[in-house]
């Protein structure tokens, strides 16, 4: 007999044997989705609405039993078919059916197969009942699945999009004529998209808040962080990156800054276009449950006594020190959620549907939601700018321990530079990025070997002053090997912060780098900061995922986004971020974003600012003499990768594990080093002087102020964005945000505004191919108030160099160039989304307290969120 054919057989059999199984289990988790979709539980109600005459209750199975006791049970809730997720009741009966849904498992001895039975059965009753909150029900069994300490269930990996179909992007225009996605590169204006739901110019970026994978994020993050580690501080922190993330994209399209919903101007009208018709909604998802707006919309009275009770509340917990986050949050998350209901419920055009703006999953695809958010982020900033200033001792890195250099590797052969572009995938355009990693070099003086927390940072240059606008991207703990120089080496897809799959809680993988502009370097500063851990058992950054609070692991007791959500004393913010303050060292380098259209072509056509060179920061050090190594010119790191760094000391080395992870959270905006922007004039001590002529805003926290400055060419999205400095001057950093704003597009001075109503929201069967704009006449910054928020408006440009000043519009004066009314109600009374006036609700945040799953027990190591990487590159 020949053993040796026998082993070899045997063994293929075995791999056989084990890849068989392996594909099983992978089907499963993809069938799962398919299961439990919209499209796949319309069906089965069709399949049994033909079978029930000859099927009698006896032959119920024992998941349908199952299934029919859960949904009584369900039936008896507060919360109801138009529940609001903003509500108390909804919050309280998502934590009781999630508990039913945990116990349903264990019932079926935790059978993967039979618990999807369960939510299939009870999917299928929920569609056809108005008794039950069908929304509740699916996040409550997303939620369970996620939580489940059963390996089985908790691999599921349910897709959102395909349960929730208001969560889906359908952006491609089917049958564009003339139109080959083949083509090469293409912009996304020349894209063949469906008509944009919004008006211009805030259309320019649907791209991002049109984004399946955004509203997946924001949708899981709501059905997930409650009842989770530090849970209230994280619902203030995600929101801040997704508000701030939208506002580093209006700033690259030159869009006007956000005006927040602050008391003053609720009372006046506004624009609130967004538009659901046949044409702008195709498929019909989200015009079956939601209203379009009315053009304009102004807030009842009834809606702003309200909200005026409630921000009072919020603000007597304002000043709260020693970071009392449990007091502010309970007395401020009610005037977060009751003006989600209200402000949905007084600028509908249908008052028998439910706004954008209050209903969780689809809230951030209105443009009125960050207005919104952004006052509530105003209450947040308050809250943080009353803590203690942080020291220069409590900044500093580790003794000994400095960062010789940072660096960005993408595909392109020069470092710090890498392009985003446009992937096509089913029905929809989104954003996308290359794969890239990070270099971190480190002299290690003193030989540590403990444990460090590594935290790396993303702003636009021309915003580095305002510590504010600085987006994490990373954190993470690294151990020291004791080396004198060692490198860590980071992959974007291993960032603590983005979701491992799309039923996760994380920011996404796709959208982890801002767009930057079309065929257009863009600049930023990468920021690293390096810090001891006095509790060497915190693992921060190796489970997921941080947006939520992970639960199991042990969390460095800094809070989020330290240390630059509050002001520095005795140290020079400015001197630390440009590589000037040698304690830190290189912490800092400019990188460059390029967006490359669809099917983006090689590396060598983009054409950025520094034509291929390295790009880095302001440094005045002249003791460090660490060069950047050589990169190669593809990156060539996957997930799973074992990258050994060898020290330049003979002798001695470092070995860095990358562990299998995700991607990474970034935010963006166009910058550019000697440019016209818009900042903040910082009601601080500092005297920061810029060579710039700028657009400046008034920050004060008790009164409005009046501001002359030179006008800006260009406009700063940023509301209160503070330009860079190069002065060596101490910065004291932002203070509160602005009670004055003044934006201006330079167009022609003699253009005759207009205000129309689109026929697309008065008659919904009519096209919204070229949807119409509102335009307000031309300011006259001495003798005319601010134009409603929404409009256009024009002030003739200044000449480049010009000494010509126009004075700042205080914000919140009154004004006469109000946009017409919709059909002529200048305020219409209504109920309150859930038919009630005023809700009491309890702060957001249950107390359930269920266990996660440790990150990264993925059985595959396929990249998530890449979708179509380009031809001629793979992972």
């Amino acid at each position: 007999m020949n053993w040796a054919l026998l082993v070899r057989v045997s063994g293929c059999l075995l791999v056989v044997s084990v890849t068989n199984c392996l594909g099983k289990e992978e089907s499963k988790r993809e069938k799962a989705s398919e299961l439990l979709s919209r499209e796949n539980i319309e069906k089965i109600n069709a399949k049994k609405g033909k079978n029930s005459f000859f099927r009698s209750k006896g032959d119920a199975t024992p998941e349908e039993k199952i299934a029919n006791d859960l949904f009584k049970k369900a039936k008896t809730f507060t919360c109801t078919e138009k529940c609001s997720p903003f509500s108390k009741e909804y919050e309280e009966s998502l934590a009781k059916m999630v508990q039913l849904y945990t116990e349903a498992a264990e019932e079926v001895d935790n059978d993967v197969d039979a618990f999807l039975e369960i939510a299939k059965d009870i999917f299928s009753k929920c569609t056809k009942s108005k008794e039950v909150n069908e929304d509740l029900v699916k996040t409550a069994y997303i939620k369970a699945c996620k939580i489940s300490n059963n390996t089985d269930i908790n691999q599921l990996e349910l897709d959102p999009p395909k349960i929730f179909p208001n969560l889906r992007t359908e952006n491609i225009k089917k049958g564009g004529v003339g139109f080959r996605a083949g083509a090469g590169e293409t912009i996304w204006e020349n894209l063949p998209k469906v008509p944009s739901r919004a008006q211009a110019p805030e259309d320019t970026i649907d791209y991002f808040r049109e984004d399946e994978n955004l509203h997946t994020s924001h949708k899981q993050f709501h059905a997930i962080h409650g009842g989770m580690p530090r849970d209230k501080e994280h619902f203030y922190y995600f929101h801040r990156l997704y508000l701030y993330r939208y506002f580093d994209e209006r700033d690259s399209e030159g869009l006007p800054p956000v005006q927040p919903f602050s008391a003053a101007l609720r009372n006046e009208e506004f624009n609130s276009y967004y538009s659901l018709t046949p044409q702008t909604d195709p498929s019909g998802f989200l015009s079956e449950q939601h209203s379009s707006n009315t053009p304009t919309c102004r807030i009842t009275q009834a809606t702003n006594g309200v909200l005026a009770r409630l921000e009072a509340r919020c603000n007597s917990k304002l000043a709260e020190r020693n970071d009392n986050f449990d007091a502010f949050f309970e007395e401020c998350i009610d005037y977060h959620n009751n003006g989600h209901n209200l402000i949905s419920a007084d600028c509908i055009v249908d008052k028998s549907k439910v706004g954008l703006i209050g209903n969780t999953p689809v809230a951030g695809r209105d443009p009125i939601f960050y207005r919104w958010h952004y006052e509530v982020d105003n209450k947040y900033e308050t809250f943080l700018k009353n803590q203690p200033a942080y020291t220069r001792e409590q900044i500093l890195p580790p003794g000994g321990l400095v960062v010789t250099s940072v660096e960005l590797q993408s595909r392109c052969s020069s470092p710090n530079q890498v392009e985003t572009f446009w992937e096509s995938e089913g029905s929809k355009y989104q954003l996308n990025h290359m794969p890239f990693h990070f270099n971190i070099r480190l002299r290690n003086g003193n030989g540590s070997s403990n444990k460090v927390i590594v935290r790396i940072y993303l702003v636009n240059e021309k915003f580095l002053s305002n510590n504010k606008f600085y987006f994490e991207l990373d954190r993470f703990t690294h151990t020291l090997s004791g080396a004198n120089e060692e490198t860590i080496v980071r992959a974007d897809n291993q960032s603590s912060l983005i979701w491992g799959s799309r039923d996760d809680c994380g920011w996404p993988p796709s959208l982890v780098l801002p767009r930057g502009k079309s065929q257009q370097a863009v600049k930023y500063r990468l920021v690293v900061f390096v810090h001891d851990l006095p509790d060497q058992s915190v693992n921060e950054g190796d489970i997921a995922s941080l947006l939520c609070g992970p639960r199991g692991g042990v969390l460095d007791p800094r809070p989020n986004g330290w240390p630059m959500q509050r002001d520095w004393q005795g140290i020079n913010f400015l001197d630390v971020i440009n590589n000037q303050d040698e304690a830190f060292g290189q912490i800092s380098t400019t990188v460059e974003i390029f967006n490359r259209g669809l099917n983006p072509t090689g590396c060598g056509d983009a054409q950025f600012t520094n034509n291929g060179q390295t790009t880095p920061a302001p440094s005045a050090s002249a003791n460090d003499s660490t060069s950047s190594e050589s990169a190669s010119t593809e990156s060539p790191l996957r997930s799973d990768a074992v990258t050994s760094t060898q020290s330049p000391d003979a002798g001695l080395s470092s070995e860095t594990s990358l562990e299998s992870s995700s991607k990474s959270a970034s935010t963006s905006s166009d910058s550019e080093t000697s440019t016209e922007s818009s900042s903040e004039s910082a009601s601080t001590s500092s005297d920061s002087e810029t060579s710039t002529e700028s657009s400046f805003e008034s920050a004060s926290t008790s009164s409005e102020s009046e501001t002359s400055t030179v006008a800006s060419s260009t406009t700063s999205s940023f509301p209160d964005a503070v330009t860079d400095s190069t002065t060596s001057t101490e910065v004291t950093l932002t203070t509160l945000l602005t009670e004055s704003e003044f934006t201006s597009t330079t167009a022609d001075s003699n253009k005759e505004s207009s205000t129309s109503v689109p026929d697309s929201v008065t008659n919904p069967e009519a096209s919204t191919d070229a949807p119409s704009t509102t335009q307000i006449t031309t300011l006259s910054t001495e003798s005319e108030s601010p134009a409603p928020y929404g409009s256009e408006t024009t002030v003739p440009a200044v000449p480049y160099g010009s000494e010509t000043t126009v004075p700042v519009v205080p914000y919140g004066s009154e004004t006469t160039a109000h946009a017409v009314p919709y059909e002529s109600e200048t305020t219409v009374p209504v109920v309150p989304y859930g038919s009630e006036t005023t809700v009491p609700l309890v702060p957001y945040g249950s107390e359930t307290t269920v266990p996660v799953v440790p990150y990264g027990s993925k059985s595959d190591d396929k990249p998530r969120g890449y979708g179509n990487v380009p031809k001629g590159y793979s992972r």
